[in-house]
């Protein structure tokens, strides 16, 4: 099909010189000034054509075939040898242990000893850390003006036994009175764990409208809004759930105070085995002690008893919001993990505990 303009291109252009050259259509000058390109030029792709052929005649690499400033193979070699006798050396300690080795030689530089690890496989790299999002101002603590209105709860640091196991201990104390509720050694820091402490403290105390906490496991998460599985938990009882800022412990200070005294007067000389260190015979003469100050005395004698502690004064909430919580926990888990053998005994002495104050009255 005849077209009504010339199509071309820079490979045809140089196939058709050098076939015109080879055929002698014209002297080399006149044919470099009709393809206009230089003798130089042209005796160049003429070269070309007639060692590769059509192929010769492509554009080739301008990219160095080696690199200025390239280090020689074995220094490679070296590397790979000082980290497989040592597998903890990253690139700083493997350049020192090789200019031990040769002072003399110009050694490669750390970065290019970096590279030569990755690339040879002997470290993996990190994974790049997500991004923070925006800063959210911190709404605020509550300023506790009613008892039982705001509970802190913290672990304590760890510490061990004389037999040598580790134990953990979990606080709970009330804000107002300034006066710790609980402390249960438990042996690690799971949800469980805390869940069945708790579970025992709502029981004899009744539920608090606030719950403080830091922002650590297991009372923060990395969920929507640092909520963990516990304080979901919290959440669904109806308690508020209030964290203080990341790395403030100033925000929660009377309860580190309070892990101070307990840390002095009772880990100084810890027991022997945690039921032991549990009723340690210190702990109700100086850290439970019922000693109110004077406005948090005079607070307490203002308000009444009924509006403090709702689960002693007839039928508890909580009660039958833990029984949904246990039954749909032992239907997702089959049972296990679940001691309702427990359950139904406090139930069992509550209940023989209130029908012994009926015919008492």
């Amino acid at each position: 099909m005849w077209m009504p303009w010339k199509t071309t291109s820079v490979l045809l252009e140089r196939e058709r010189f050098a076939l015109g050259a080879l055929r002698r259509d014209g002297s080399m000058e006149s044919l470099c000034g009709e393809f206009g390109i230089s003798r130089k030029t042209a005796y160049k792709w003429l070269a070309r054509y007639r060692a590769h052929g059509r192929a010769g005649l492509g554009d080739r690499a301008r990219a160095p075939k080696r690199a200025a400033r390239q280090k020689p193979a074995y220094w490679k070699q070296r590397v790979e040898g000082v980290r497989r006798a040592r597998p903890h050396w990253g690139a700083k300690k493997i350049h020192r242990r090789l200019r031990e080795l040769y002072p003399r030689q110009r050694l490669p530089v750390v970065r290019t000893l970096g590279r030569w690890l990755v690339a040879l496989g002997l470290v993996r790299r990190r994974p790049r850390r997500a991004r923070r999002g925006p800063p959210v101002p911190h709404p605020g603590l509550t300023r506790a003006v009613r008892l039982h209105q705001v509970w802190t709860v913290d672990f304590k640091g760890w510490f061990r036994t004389g037999d040598g196991q580790r134990q953990e201990p979990l606080s709970v104390r009330e804000a107002t009175r300034r006066y710790l509720l609980e402390i249960r050694l438990l042996a690690d820091q799971s949800d469980t764990g805390v869940r069945q402490a708790m579970t025992r403290l709502f029981r004899r105390e009744g539920l608090p409208r606030i719950i403080r906490v830091d922002n650590g496991a297991p009372f923060g998460g990395k969920g929507a809004l640092g909520l963990s599985r516990l304080s979901v938990w919290w959440l669904r009882l109806g308690i508020r759930v209030e964290f203080t800022r990341r790395a403030r412990p100033g925000d929660n200070a009377a309860h580190e105070q309070m892990h101070g005294r307990y840390q002095a007067e009772i880990v100084a000389q810890p027991a022997q085995e945690r039921r032991a260190a549990q009723r340690h015979p210190l702990i109700p003469a100086t850290i439970l002690s019922r000693r109110l100050e004077p406005e948090a005395s005079k607070l307490a004698g203002d308000i009444g008893c009924g509006d403090l502690m709702p689960a002693r004064a007839g039928p508890a909430p909580f009660e039958q919001i833990v029984g949904e919580e246990f039954d749909m926990a032992a239907n997702a888990r089959g049972g296990g993990g679940i001691d309702r053998r427990w359950l139904r005994g406090r139930r069992g002495r509550d209940r023989q505990g209130s029908e012994r104050q009926q015919d008492g009255a």
